[in-house]
């Protein structure tokens, strides 16, 4: 199981908004990131930038259709168990 939070960095407050209307977008996007790593990349603490960046791309792509409203994402809690 992981257990993760992520920080959001945008580069407006209509950005916000529309992050806050589409937590489900967002939670599914992380979801479908994490369950295509193998045990081995979750345990390797350095892969976790990559993987924000591929949430990133991956909820830009599915909220913003493609344009790059969220400028980063940031693990302020990440366990596996």
């Amino acid at each position: 199981m992981v257990k993760c939070a992520v920080v959001f960095e945008v580069i407006d407050e209509a950005a916000t908004t529309e992050l806050t209307t589409h937590n489900y977008v967002i939670r599914n996007a992380i979801l479908v990131i994490l369950g295509q790593l193998t045990l081995e990349e979750l345990t390797e603490n350095r892969d976790l930038e990559e993987i924000a960046l591929r949430i990133v791309e991956k909820v830009n792509d599915s909220i913003f259709s493609h344009v790059d409203l969220i400028v980063g994402a940031y693990f302020t809690e990440f366990t596996l168990s």
